[in-house]
């Protein structure tokens, strides 16, 4: 769109709308800079890498100057927001009054917009109280950018304050970003819909013209119109309500907000009831929820209750907020779980919040304590203290994850939360961040489409891993107190890591700010090191020496030697600054063990406590996000000392061990003989952190050798591993005495279930049979026991089994319950019920885009339906990709587990054809690139092992 030159355009506003546009003009001249707060600030990223560098060069995207210019800033606005929620024709119109303050001089308004019509534009200087107009130039868009831009006549000066109003409408969507509509039938089958938004990371500008960057914070006054029967939600609290002409419609004026970036901005119309309850320091906690659904959200509105009230004194700052609602809405279609952000009020779908018995379900209970954690932590963590620049959303992400795991810890605890982050964070972040292609925490960002990319497992798990390191590092206490001078110190304002590391470096006042600042190789780098110990116990020296981690593929090996020393070698040009720690033998001093710097590609630890035929553990407890590989001689005294006396060593360290040999295998660094050897003490284990670490490293090799000679050996293998355990716990609920016990009986009874075992499979039979013939229509199992009595059953049986399991969910309103057995019924055996599955969950309007999701990848964790899995997905991709409606993190997830444990030729030649030969856009991801390299990567590995995991397997298992 182009204005033409010579008069000053007026803005046309709908008559309902409350707030009248302002019309006003510049003055002034200006010299245009082209320089960008990116360069202003300065990159310290020391590997320069972009998100998607390593995909083929015909696929990486036009780098672009997509930063605004430093010369305005925006200082409050105005924001008018109409829908029209016509059913046929959804739309929004409104205005925006934007204050402006000019910090350069300049003739140019360069801000943001998106699949917006502009139907007027307005601009004035306000000059010792009235308003001085001045026409303007023209105005367009520069769409790839996403820009909106203004050309003034005359420039304006630095200093002055400059007021822009413009009136705009668009269309409503019904993909989770930006302003969009969720449908659904209430209990009387009648149609409704919800109104809400997902703005981050750069959707608020297709809603309203705006400085849509997260450094550029200011106030916003909101005022929603809606239908007279309905309410409206957003950050705030509503000020006053006030009544249009037709009376059919209302407007809600909300009260200013503090300093916020226009990503956490949320607006929302809907016909919902409400329950609230007040928090020990008098914050108002609101759930949002469809009638007949309400009570079913108490548990989480205690849970937040408790929550508040526990991280301020944890922060030792109030929280942010007066209020806080949960806006909880139907289905689960396409939310990206793990990646909304928002001040005073969160979207959630019902999946994630609603239960109706909670006490009784320990994984519905986590997921709740998980999420309402997480979300009240970032109203510290984003909301009051936001990053600078996209590229440090882990300042926000990774504390999220961090200290969301601390709250839900301490609404049950379940072992440990260093436990916790390890399980869930920290080992699956190790696995994802050792495959091409990958990116720093930290990366450069030049391209507004690699924004989505960030929320990936470096975003969340990684950076949780690096805030626990950073927390042993420094300590507890003064860790706790550095986090208390960060929020308080830049409250409402935006920060980079720099100002994490001086809080934390002023409040340790053992460690100066260049050790502090040591750790921020942990960010700027791709990757993580593993680090070979090498003893020389007659010297009574380590000799330690760091180098990238990757699971390589035969093409990465057979690359030019400039690719390989740059990814392979030991020549680091910038080595992670790596604080290692060290236990021996004699010591077993596993809490305050002996401490080095590893700062450069090869050093020296003296210790007089190394000994010969004495084993020793690096990096203790896993503190650091490292892999620690050792001479061949220390590993198979660990071994011994494992198979002799496990309970000498910690279970963090066991865990750890079985991690680092398991993947040092998968990488040909270790013989697979040794990881499976060092295996065999699991027989004694029982402890859960180990069997989760184990289980998942078992559950992946089990797919892998599902189509080889190893695969009924490797079962009989687990089997015998199981049992000792399986039969000490027992399905009684008395053998369960906590949390942690019933965490560790479900897990253990599910894979005893899954590998075969055949008293659990009777039993787990046995119930099945109970459920099918009870005359109560709701479920009797136990929910920690469903899901592997659901499967058990329906593999074991026939179409009567799988039948009954259909009907249960077609009739459940219980979200965890249908997401059990939806997975359940991919357990069958019969590939064309499994084919039927696959093809309901695409086309079924009645099953959500997380439902396809999770039908998709359990049918691909069946070995009867992996490869054929493949085939439905490469074929059918257009019309699943269109279901996941642009869901990153949903898209990324379904094409990780239906390719993850692809093993043969020819899955990789089917994988490498779709994606080499492919020319849609959604295909050119870092996602399926990635999964080939995973694939290519997993064929190297069974070819070259699979002879000798066999032969391992036949001795191992011989009665």
């Amino acid at each position: 769109m182009e204005r033409s030159a010579g008069q000053p355009i007026k803005i046309r506003i709908a008559q309902t709308v409350v707030v009248s546009a302002i019309f006003l003009v510049l003055i002034g001249t200006a010299v245009l800079l082209a320089f960008f707060f990116g360069e202003i600030m300065g990159d310290t990223n020391d590997e320069q890498t972009t998100i998607t560098q390593y995909l083929p060069p015909d696929v990486i995207r036009q780098q672009r100057d997509l930063r605004l210019p430093l010369y305005l800033v925006p200082k409050h606005y105005d924001i008018v927001l109409q829908p029209n929620l016509d059913r046929y024709n959804a739309t929004f119109q409104g205005t925006v009054k934007i204050v402006i303050s000019v910090v350069f001089d300049t003739a140019k308004i360069c801000l943001h917009a998106k699949n917006l019509a502009i139907s007027g534009v307005a601009v004035a200087l306000n000059k010792s109280y009235s308003l001085v107009e001045i026409f303007m130039q023209k105005s367009y868009f520069d769409t790839s950018r996403q820009f909106f831009v203004v050309e003034l006549k005359k420039s304006v000066k630095k200093g002055d304050e400059v007021i822009l109003t413009i009136s705009f409408n668009g269309n409503i969507g019904t993909i989770h970003k930006g302003l969009y509509l969720i449908g659904y039938k209430d209990s009387r089958g009648n149609l409704r819909r919800v109104l809400t938004t997902q703005l981050q990371p750069a959707d608020a500008r297709g809603i309203f013209p705006c400085f849509d960057e997260p450094n550029l914070k200011a106030t916003f006054r909101v005022t929603l119109v809606r239908p007279a029967n309905s309410i409206s939600l957003s950050n705030t609290e509503v000020l006053e309500t006030l009544p249009l002409n037709s009376l059919t419609m209302m407007a809600d004026v909300y009260e200013t907000t503090p300093p916020l970036s226009t990503h956490l901005l949320v607006f929302a119309v809907c016909d919902f009831p409400v329950r609230r309850i007040t928090s020990a320091s008098g914050v108002t906690i609101q759930v949002w929820a469809r009638r007949d659904r309400l009570n079913e959200a108490r548990y989480a509105l205690g849970v937040a209750e408790k929550l508040i009230t526990f991280f301020e004194n944890i922060f030792q700052t109030p929280f942010p907020s007066r209020k806080f609602d949960f806006l909880i809405v139907p289905g689960g279609s396409g939310f990206k779980v793990a990646g909304g952000a928002s001040w005073g009020i969160v979207v959630v779908p019902e999946n994630i919040l609603l239960c109706q018995d909670c006490l009784a379900d320990y994984t519905a209970k986590y997921q709740i304590h998980n999420f309402v954690a997480q979300e009240l932590v970032r109203q510290w963590f984003g909301g009051l203290v936001t990053f600078v620049w996209w590229n440090d959303v882990w300042l926000t992400e990774g504390f999220v994850a961090y200290f969301g795991q601390l709250g839900a810890h301490q609404m049950e605890p379940v072992g440990s939360v260093d436990d916790a982050i390890i399980a869930r964070q920290m080992t699956p972040a190790l696995v994802e961040d050792s495959l091409q292609p990958s990116h720093p925490i930290r990366p450069r960002i030049g391209n507004p489409d690699e924004l989505q990319e960030l929320f990936d497992e470096k975003c969340y798990s990684k950076a949780s891993s690096l805030v626990r390191m950073i927390q042993h590092f420094l300590g507890n206490t003064v860790f706790l107190n550095g986090v208390k001078t960060f929020l308080q110190r830049h409250s409402y304002s935006n920060v980079n890591d720099n100002d994490l590391w001086r809080a934390l470096a002023e409040t340790a006042t053992s460690k100066t700010f260049r050790e502090v600042k040591a750790l921020e190789t942990w960010i700027s780098k791709t990757g993580y090191p593993v680090i070979d110990l090498i003893q020389n116990s007659s010297r009574k020296i380590v000799k330690a020496t760091q180098k990238r981690f990757l699971i390589f593929t035969q093409e990465e090996q057979n690359k030019d030697r400039k690719y390989h020393e740059k990814h392979t070698s030991t020549k680091l040009s910038h080595p992670w600054k790596v604080p290692i720690t060290l236990t021996t033998q004699k010591e077993k001093n596993w809490q305050t063990s002996y401490f080095y710097w590893l700062d450069k590609e090869t050093d020296y630890f003296h210790n007089e406590t190394f000994a010969c035929n004495s084993w020793f553990v690096g990096n203790v407890l896993m503190q650091g996000f490292v892999r620690v590989n050792y001479d061949q001689a220390n590993w198979n005294r660990l071994i011994v000392q494992l198979a002799a006396r496990a309970d000498i060593v910690p279970p963090r360290v066991r865990a750890q061990l079985i991690h680092d040999a398991f993947w040092l295998s998968r990488a040909g660094v270790l013989t697979q003989t040794l990881s499976l050897q060092l295996s065999r003490y699991l027989v004694n284990e029982t402890h859960h952190l180990p069997w989760i670490i184990a289980l998942r490293l078992f559950e992946d090799m089990y797919a892998l050798l599902a189509e080889s000679t190893s695969y009924e050996h490797f079962k009989e293998y687990l089997v015998q591993l199981l049992s000792p355990v399986y039969y000490n716990l027992g399905w009684l609920e008395s053998s369960a005495t906590n949390a942690t016990q019933r965490f560790l009986r479900a897990l253990i009874m599910g894979a005893a279930c899954k590998f075969g075992l055949p008293d659990c499979v009777l039993k787990a039979q046995q119930l099945y049979l109970v459920e099918m013939t009870s005359l109560k229509t709701h479920n009797q199992i136990a929910d920690d026991f469903q899901q592997l009595v659901y499967c058990t059953g329906i593999e074991a049986g026939g179409d009567a089994e799988w039948g009954f399991a259909l009907r249960r969910f077609n009739g459940s309103t219980k979200a965890m319950e249908r997401h059990r057995l939806l997975a359940a019924l991919a357990c069958t055996k019969n590939a064309s019920i499994l084919l039927k599955l696959l093809e309901e969950s695409v086309s079924s309007p009645t099953i959500s885009a997380v439902e396809m999701q999770l039908a998709i990848s359990s049918v691909a964790k069946n070995p009867v339906g992996k490869t054929f899995t493949l085939s439905f997905v490469t074929n059918n991709w257009k019309r699943v990709n269109a279901k996941l409606s642009g869901s990153s993190y949903i898209t990324r997830r379904l094409i990780t587990d239906v390719t993850d444990c692809l093993s043969s030729e020819k899955e990789l030649k089917q994988l490498e054809e779709f994606v080499e030969n492919s020319e849609e856009r959604s295909i050119k991801s870092v996602a399926w690139f990635r999964a080939l390299q995973k694939t290519k990567a997993n064929v190297l590995w069974l070819r070259k092992n699979h002879h000798t995991i066999n032969s391992w397997l036949t001795l191992a298992t011989r009665h």
